[in-house]
């Protein structure tokens, strides 16, 4: 579902407990694009200062560090329909 959605060029929010885990997550949904190239906005960990940024028109992938990651990305699920969201 991740690399069909990257490959639609929709944005796709990562949710973990660490910042390690998403950049590992989202340098691993990257890859599996290969041949092809990411050409949206890359941030494997969003500042929550930056949080307005769930709501940009054009196609990002990102992650956001998280206690809880399955409960946020349901939550966020719910929040934003135009966004892919994962608990990884």
């Amino acid at each position: 579902l991740l690399c069909e959605a990257a490959l639609q060029e929709r944005s796709v929010v990562l949710v973990a407990r660490s910042p390690l885990g998403l950049t590992s997550a989202a340098e691993g949904l990257l890859h599996c694009l290969a041949p092809l190239q990411w050409a949206g906005g890359y941030l494997p960990v969003l500042p929550d200062c930056l949080a307005d940024m769930l709501h940009a028109p054009v196609p990002l992938l990102f992650g956001v560090v998280s206690a809880d990651p399955e409960a946020d990305a349901a939550r966020m699920s719910e929040e934003h329909r135009d966004l892919v969201v994962a608990a990884v």
